[in-house]
């Protein structure tokens, strides 16, 4: 298992520090993040923003992924083996009702990357690298997808499925029910991991996990406005909760 530098353990797994000191380090191989109950997924307005980092592999690795435990719904966020970002959406027949890619290369090169996916009601999304936009906006359809659960560090594969474990770092995650707006999205690099995103003027975040400040190993707390469940951190230890982000 990968020790990064810095790591800081606080007393019996507790872990406390001020906002935007702290990332999860994930070593591949069985190691993720995941929480169940009833998630955003497609057909309703969306916005997944994650701060990573992941060094050069030239392996496909799962950034973020929502799943249906008993069917094939899903849509993930992965990273490519030339280092291009994808989003992927499959559909409740298993059949992909989306792939896009960004035209960006090279993000696996062990530096912190923001990445933001926006989505209207009708499919429409958009997909945003360092606060600059990628790639869209691209529209798709399809049959409906149907997702009660999510994951970090790995994606959804299959009914009950998962691969493409990630081995790099996360240190935010949040969730919004809304499309971020190009100044959201610019806003939110812009202003860095220490600026607590539940201040965005447009509203704050549904789901927001701060990947170790003020958390309780293996818990990582839903901090958003209507959280739907904590985060639990799987096959790893707690001092794979490092003091290092972007």
């Amino acid at each position: 298992m990968r020790r990064p530098p810095q790591v800081k353990r606080g007393v019996k797994g507790k872990m406390a520090g001020r906002f935007g000191v702290y990332s999860v380090a994930f070593g591949g191989v069985d190691e993720f993040a995941f929480a169940t109950g009833a998630q955003v997924g497609p057909d309703v307005a969306s916005s997944i923003a994650i701060w990573c980092r992941v060094p050069a592999s030239a392996s496909i690795q799962g950034l973020w992924g929502e799943y249906a435990a008993a069917g094939s719904g899903a849509r993930y966020l992965q990273i490519r083996d030339t280092g291009a970002i994808q989003y992927v959406v499959v559909s409740n027949d298993a059949g992909t009702a989306v792939s896009t890619t960004t035209a960006t290369v090279g993000l696996d090169n062990g530096l912190w990357h923001l990445f933001v996916v926006t989505e209207r009601s009708d499919r429409l999304h958009n997909i945003y690298i360092d606060g600059a936009l990628a790639t869209g906006p691209t529209n798709y359809a399809g049959n409906a997808v149907t997702v009660d659960g999510f994951t970090i560090a790995r994606r959804p594969s299959g009914v009950g499925v998962f691969d493409r474990y990630l081995i790099g770092d996360v240190a935010h995650l949040a969730i919004w029910t809304r499309e971020l707006t190009a100044a959201d999205v610019t806003r939110l690099w812009n202003q860095g991991t220490d600026w607590d995103w539940r201040t965005l003027a447009s509203g704050r975040p549904r789901d927001d996990f701060w990947l170790g400040e003020n958390d309780t190993f293996p818990t990582l707390t839903n901090r958003g406005s209507a959280p739907t469940a904590n985060i639990t951190l799987t096959n790893l230890e707690a001092a794979d909760i490092q003091r290092v982000s972007p």
